[in-house]
């Protein structure tokens, strides 16, 4: 049994250190010596693995979130990222809000779209500028009640709201060892309960003082509102009690963004030193107030847009105060500028920014109106424009280019303004600019270059006068050649020499079929190289100049209709109004007042396609008759090319 035992206490002796081996070595195991591949050697004392595998110093001795947050090593300070990948910032002096980073208010995060930091308050805007403390309603009026000093004793109620003209009963209540001797603030009464009807924002500061035990020293209380941070006193000579009768020296030093607003209590004085003589026990407040400004927001065009704010009381020196813009529709936003005072922009081209004062500022939201550009060609088919119609969000000040392109025929004139008001870089060249100075439409003015020429029917020897048409070389003259069933209007030969001769539409075929083709391939009545038209070239022509739809004015001489008519002749085309004449009755109509020509397309049997003009007309009229009215023919050259 001995043995065994010895054997035994070996057996544990040397189990118990093989476990401890065990435990340093899986200790070992759970501290990496290497990060991502291995290859990296890791000092676990600095530094530590992310988990994407690299490695990181550590921050001030803690690991902390690569992905998210960043190392200010210099001060070893762990900076976290804002939402969205925006700033990184110090979670100690500053928060996140809606992805932007903001400094913290007296150490409290708050609502940056509806709350305003003063000093280290965070405050609530109302109307008018006023500002109440957070939580406060803006519809009634702030009593803010203080002790001097704090542990000088009690103030009821606490600083809270009340409803405009309410009658508020204050308190004051001495705690152990100290006495109350007055108020400060809206009232001086020394009776330690009183009243103060609530007609604004307002505050009350109880004074206490030590009971004095020993009359052979006074002591001097000094109490700083609204805190220690807004400002110092300092006393000469430098103690907490003196001997009775002691002059002692006080002297009041504001701090940065603060002003010293006067001394109470023991003096009422306004200078920033007094004398205080201790002939019994003092207590004395040295009151600073809030350097704050107004900030005023007006607009350069009130239909502009709107700002966040109109104005805004209580901003600090030094402190950044949001400011945003918003265009209306028709403006766009241009920038910010100061119209009075002191004021500084984080980006005064940022309709959303921050502004910070100097002194109370006006500052103006400056907009821009929006114009559109509307373009135009005369005569439509004359060619094209760079914008084609229209384009809007143009501002003022700012050169639009535009350029012309000519149609086959036409030639550019110059640019005209329609409506509006607008200048151009040069109005005569096809490629130049517009700056706007209100919504405008402008014309490209293209003309018609007429080309013309002649030729003689071999048949007669008589002479027509010609014109191209885009693709098309037309005679400018009807036809006046005397084929067989062919007459003059009215049977007067003066008629054929104005208008020329009237035909039926068999006559005009001669013996061919009718085509839709377009040449059409129908010489019919027509002179050597020259065919009649199709109904499909007739409708090319109209295209040509515009459509169908002004056509007729474009077209028409300007003579030689009834009452003048109303052509313009834009194309040299020089249509005449040769009338209509009644083959199986032999009278005759219209003429001066209608020119109609046949095509060679027949619609359905004895009835064929023709176009039509009237004296006060626009358009160019096309209808089907019957083959055996006589109407007047133009002919169209076989070649299709410009002459």
């Amino acid at each position: 049994m001995t043995g065994s035992k010895k054997i035994t206490g070996r057996t544990i002796k040397h189990a118990a250190t093989a476990t401890l081996l065990a435990a340093l070595l899986f200790t070992c195991e759970k501290i990496p010596d290497h990060c991502g591949n291995g290859y990296s050697p890791l000092n676990p004392a600095a530094e530590f693995c992310g988990a994407d595998g690299a490695k990181y110093a550590k921050c001030g001795g803690k690991e902390y979130r690569p992905e998210d947050q960043k190392c200010d090593y210099e001060n070893g300070i762990l900076l976290t990222q804002c939402p969205g990948g925006k700033d990184f910032h110090n979670p100690v002096t500053h928060f996140c809000e809606d992805g932007e980073m903001h400094r913290r208010c007296g150490g409290a995060a708050y609502n940056t779209s509806a709350q305003v930091c003063l000093g280290s308050e965070v405050r609530t805007p109302c109307d008018g500028g006023r500002t109440v403390p957070a939580g406060q309603p803006c519809d009634g009026y702030i009593l803010s009640t203080t002790a001097a000093p704090a542990e000088g004793g009690t103030v009821e109620p606490a600083t809270q709201s009340y409803t405009p003209g309410a009658l508020v009963g204050v308190t004051a209540k001495a705690a152990d060892g100290y006495t109350f001797t007055g108020w400060s603030g809206a009232s001086t009464a020394t009776s330690p309960t009183i009243s103060v009807t609530m007609d604004g924002d307002k505050s009350l500061v109880a004074i206490f003082s030590p009971v004095v035990t020993d009359t052979t020293s006074y002591c001097l209380t000094i109490t700083v509102i609204p805190n220690n941070s807004s400002g110092t006193v300092t006393r000469n000579p430098d103690k907490q009690c003196y001997d009775p009768g002691t002059p002692v020296t006080v002297t009041a030093e504001a701090a940065q963004n603060y002003r010293f607003a006067g001394w109470g209590g023991a003096s009422n004085s306004s200078d920033l030193a007094i004398v205080v003589t201790m002939d019994g026990p003092r207590a004395l407040i040295a009151n600073f107030a809030l350097i704050t400004y107004i900030l005023t927001i007006d607009r350069n065009i009130t239909a502009g847009g709107t700002v966040s704010a109109s104005s805004q009381s209580g901003i600090t020196p030094g402190t950044p105060f949001s400011i945003s813009a918003f265009a209306a529709s028709g403006y766009a936003f241009v920038n910010w500028t100061v119209a009075s005072g002191q004021a500084a922009f984080g980006d005064p081209n940022d309709a959303s920014t921050t502004v910070t004062l100097g002194s109370n500022a006006t500052i103006r939201a400056n907009f821009q109106q929006l114009y559109a550009l509307t373009m135009s060609c005369s005569p439509t088919e004359g060619g094209t424009t760079t914008p084609a119609n229209s384009q809007s969000g143009i501002t003022a000040d700012t050169p639009v280019n535009i350029s012309a392109a000519v149609a086959n025929g036409y030639t550019f004139v110059n640019w005209t303004i329609a409506s509006g008001t607008a200048m151009f870089g040069n109005a005569n060249s096809a490629s130049t600019t517009v700056t706007l100075g209100s919504n405008a439409t402008i014309r490209a003015n293209f003309q018609y270059v007429i080309v013309s020429g002649s030729f003689t029917d071999s048949r007669d020897n008589r002479s027509y006068r010609t014109v191209q048409i885009g693709q098309q070389r037309w005679m400018a003259e009807n036809l006046n050649y005397n084929a067989s069933g062919s007459v003059c209007h009215s049977n007067q030969e003066s008629n054929c020499n104005t208008y020329g001769r009237l035909y039926d539409w068999t006559t005009v075929m001669n013996g061919a079929s009718s085509s839709t083709s377009s040449p059409s391939g129908v010489r019919g009545v027509c002179p050597v190289g020259w065919h009649v038209p199709s109904d499909a070239e007739w409708t090319a022509l109209t295209n040509a100049v515009g459509g169908s739809s002004t056509a007729g004015t474009k077209l028409k001489s300007k003579s030689g209709w009834y009452s003048n008519g109303n052509g313009t002749d834009d194309h040299g085309f020089s249509a005449l109004p040769g009338g209509i004449g009644y083959s199986y009755v032999g009278g005759f109509d219209d003429a001066g007042f209608i020119g109609l020509w046949w095509s060679a397309t027949e619609d359905i049997a004895s009835y064929a396609w023709h176009r039509r003009m009237g004296y006060n007309y626009d358009f160019v009229g096309r209808s089907n008759y019957h083959t055996a009215i006589l109407f007047s023919l133009r002919c169209v050259e076989d070649s299709a090319a410009p002459q």
